[in-house]
């Protein structure tokens, strides 16, 4: 009874970093869409888009 509870905690745990994980990887990759998306409208109006480390350690 006891391993049976362990295990189903174990579980719930690694379901929960998976979650995690798995919205931390959509995020990274909408951002970096946008980003794209972004540096292609600037370049078109003449701008080349600067990439600054912090802001993006910031998001």
């Amino acid at each position: 009874m006891k391993h049976n509870q362990k295990t189903i905690y174990f579980q719930e745990r690694q379901m929960e970093y998976f979650q995690e994980h798995t919205i931390d990887v959509q995020k990274f990759t909408r951002y970096a869409v946008d980003d794209k998306i972004e540096e292609m409208e600037m370049k078109k109006q003449g701008f080349v888009k600067k990439y600054v480390k912090e802001e993006e350690a910031g998001r």
